[in-house]
């Protein structure tokens, strides 16, 4: 309900599928869909990590701040 505030309409959505790592984790395909993402008007990504690791993290950020400086 969040994502459909008329405030929140240009802002670009991140979600980090962390746990990547692990036999058991969601894929970001089945992330997607558990969110409706694809119902989102604004911009949305969905990236893969790890925290433990570190993987995703930086490609997630820097999606994050091109969608920042397009503004």
């Amino acid at each position: 309900l969040l994502l459909v505030q008329d405030e929140l309409r240009d802002v670009p959505v991140l979600v980090f599928a962390n746990k990547q790592d692990l036999p058991r984790a969601m894929s970001v395909d089945d992330i997607t869909e558990a969110l409706s993402l694809s119902g989102v008007r604004q911009p949305w990504f969905v990236q893969s990590s790890c925290a433990v690791s570190g993987a995703g993290l930086v490609e997630g950020l820097d999606w994050l701040s091109d969608q920042i400086l397009k503004k």
